[in-house]
């Protein structure tokens, strides 16, 4: 069987693949992990690897999606930490008020996502300060309906979903994830919503002339990236078992690094979940190296802010694209 050669100009082509990039970033980050502390590839240490990763990349589903329309969305840590305290709030440890729950969330998702939307579109208010504003709203909204102390307690089939393990290494939100991952692939690549969305991101005045109901596509993004915020704050409370203020607040500039790092551009027009979900494991990986070498957590966010920057400098090198 005769190989052929790879053309010199794949070799260049490969490095600039922010997957392959990705990837190797995470092989080099377990190795380094390996001196530091032989245990940090055990199941356990896998398991919470994986666990943690699977939620930021939940988190980042719906940010990928605005993120490839052109804009950002800076309301889903909001949404996350409401969703945690306001489903904890309505279940009261049943599994009958799981339903409630759900609509309660899907609801709140569809009326921040509406309102990031409609901001953005008719109020001409830039993405960035929009869903900010939004944030701050939500924020107050969670305080209010908890009173400043979180109450309730979480569904014990919720629970089930954020403690379980399949195997060792494998807990079934990384299940979850999985087949999420699977649906979102064939979902996008057959659906008309998808192709709407890239030629958006691509260039507005273009989609535009191409008879793409522009607003339309905006308005459904931000509406999808609310509620799968939302929704995340459910499943954030499973794993963490019981709720409090704001514990969404550190997945804001997370989820909009993993799809940068993922192969997203800030132009728009341009990126995947495969890579969101690879940008995912970079940044947790790096934030257990970080807890693995024992630094106290003042010098641990001061590198971890710098490495995240360094990241994205390099990540966002290429020219933006004219809208």
């Amino acid at each position: 069987m005769k190989f052929k050669a790879m053309d010199k100009k794949t070799i260049p082509g490969v490095f600039h693949n922010n997957t392959f990039i990705g990837l190797v970033l995470i092989a080099v980050m377990f190795l380094f992990g390996l001196t530091v502390n032989h245990n940090f590839l055990s199941p356990k240490s896998l398991e919470n690897i994986f666990t943690n990763a699977s939620l930021l990349a939940f988190a980042s589903l719906g940010q990928t999606l605005v993120i490839i329309s052109g804009g950002v969305d800076m309301s889903i840590a909001s949404c996350i930490s409401f969703g945690a305290v306001a489903s904890a709030l309505i279940m009261k440890g049943s599994n009958a008020n799981i339903p409630q729950a759900l609509l309660v969330l899907v609801i709140t998702g569809l009326l921040v996502g509406v309102v990031n939307a409609l901001g953005i579109i008719y109020a001409n208010i830039a993405p960035l300060v929009m869903t900010l504003a939004v944030s701050n709203v939500l924020n107050v909204i969670q305080l209010i309906i908890c009173n400043g102390s979180p109450t309730g307690s979480l569904a014990p089939a919720v629970g089930f979903l954020g403690k379980y393990k399949l195997v060792s290494v494998l807990s079934m939100i990384t299940f979850l994830l999985i087949i999420a991952a699977i649906f979102v692939y064939f979902g996008l690549k057959h659906n008309n919503y998808a192709k709407q969305l890239f030629a958006v991101g691509n260039n507005r005045n273009a989609a535009l002339l191409a008879g793409i109901n522009v607003n339309k596509v905006i308005v459904i993004t931000y509406i999808i990236s609310a509620i799968l915020g939302c929704l995340t704050g459910m499943l954030l409370l499973g794993y963490v078992n019981f709720p409090y203020i704001n514990m969404g607040a550190s997945y804001g500039m997370l989820t909009v690094a993993a799809v940068v790092i993922g192969g997203a551009s800030f132009a728009g027009g341009k990126g995947n979940f495969l890579g969101t979900i690879i940008g995912s494991l970079v940044l947790v990986n790096l934030s257990n190296i970080l807890v693995a070498i024992q630094l106290n957590d003042a010098v641990k966010n001061v590198i971890n802010g710098l490495v995240l920057l360094m990241i994205l400098v390099f990540y966002t090198r290429e020219k933006a694209i004219r809208q």
